[in-house]
């Protein structure tokens, strides 16, 4: 796969996918330990939403002051310093012993991994930029990559230590130590003066319409991505080494999409690439809500699969609106999108609480419709 060979061929490039996959990787130790972080503080699923919504209170508190601190930083060190603080902070949900130590530490949480998810695409950005290259879908797909192998050897680390503690010590050593050697390839990488004084009038009108899109649909994601392992746990009763699978398969089949997603592009173009991903996605929050396993595992990495593409191409449309500087348009769809990601666990698990996680993986699919009608207003097919 020519994304794959680009990313293995430079060093600069695998540095900065390993950046992608770091972000999932971390919150892919956070995700498998959810169930037991409920159980430890005898949380609801209202109060889980709860929990997950002070991770939303600290990205929205960081955002209003992320081009600031880009701009002061650098975006490759803004990206290397980001990571290392997130690796840092995963423990703290993990120490907590009561809910108001969960809720503060969870909102500290949002802060890092809210700023870092706008760092490193605006990272890409400026390499894309810089050296007439593609990397956004490759550098997605090292994101999903990492969801695998969170949750994946994630899962039998944590049977085998059952310790979170533990287990969120040993994540933060390790990517410490690969950040810091992958560092010195893209840290000193940052947006040329002369580009940041460049200006346009800003065309409101497509930019909104990519982002409502990109809302939608991470707000898929991010529910899928806090929510999968309860659901297995809590819906099918599903084994220990199990609990993981949903979100691992939903992130392999991810992976192989995105990889795959600038060939598909180049037939289909990324507008039939949007709506055929919507259709395949909501396809598989029908095998979800079936509620038996295989199905289910099934389901999930439909969703994967569908959802693969969407975004990235939806970064890639925002950074060529006419009247919009490609990092403002990917900028503002990258927000959005981000804020959809964190409410969505937050909006699922409220839904959850009322009517039962089932039923609210029925109004996932709904949202998922949704963003299929949308994607036509939006791109006008």
């Amino acid at each position: 796969m020519k994304p794959l060979r680009i990313f293995f061929t430079s060093r600069k490039y695998f540095a900065i996918g390993f950046s992608f996959a770091a972000i999932s990787f971390l919150f892919s130790t956070w995700i498998i330990y959810i169930p037991f972080t409920a159980e430890k503080l005898d949380l609801d699923e209202k109060q889980i939403g709860l929990a997950l919504f002070f991770i939303s209170l600290g990205a929205f508190t960081i955002m209003p002051l992320s081009s600031r601190i880009l701009d002061a930083l650098g975006e490759g060190k803004a990206v290397v310093i980001t990571i290392l603080t997130l690796s840092t902070l995963l423990i703290l949900p993990f120490l907590a012993e009561t809910k108001f130590l969960l809720y503060t530490s969870l909102y500290f949480v949002g802060i890092s991994s809210g700023f870092l998810g706008i760092a490193v695409n605006a990272l890409v950005t400026v390499v894309e930029k810089q050296e007439k290259v593609l990397i956004m879908n490759g550098s997605h797909g090292f994101y999903s990559l990492g969801g695998v192998t969170g949750a994946g050897l994630g899962g039998l680390l944590a049977s085998v230590l059952n310790n979170p503690v533990w287990h969120a010590i040993i994540v933060l050593v390790f990517m410490s130590i690969v950040q810091l050697l992958l560092a010195s390839s893209y840290i000193h990488i940052r947006t040329h003066t002369e580009l940041k004084k460049e200006h346009q009038p800003f065309n409101l009108k497509p930019v909104l319409g990519l982002a409502l899109v990109g809302f939608s649909i991470m707000i898929g994601e991010g529910a899928i991505a806090d929510w999968s392992s309860l659901y297995l746990q809590r819906v099918l009763d599903a084994p220990t080494e199990l609990i993981g699978m949903g979100y691992a398969g939903f992130s392999f089949m991810m992976a192989i999409g995105r990889f795959y997603g600038d060939k598909v592009t180049a037939h289909w173009g990324s507008a039939k690439l949007i709506q055929i991903g919507c259709l395949i996605g909501a396809t598989g929050l029908l095998l979800v809500i079936t509620a038996s396993l295989i199905p289910v595992l099934l389901g999930f990495m439909l969703i994967g699969l569908g959802f693969s593409g969407i975004i990235p191409e939806i970064y890639r449309l925002a950074g060529s609106i006419e009247n919009v500087k490609p990092s403002e348009g990917i900028a503002a769809v990258s927000g959005t999108g981000h804020v959809g990601f964190l409410i969505g666990p937050v909006g699922l698990g409220y839904i959850a609480g009322l009517m039962g996680l089932q039923a609210s993986f029925g109004v996932l699919l709904l949202i998922t419709l949704f963003s299929f009608i949308m994607s036509r207003v939006a791109l006008k097919v």
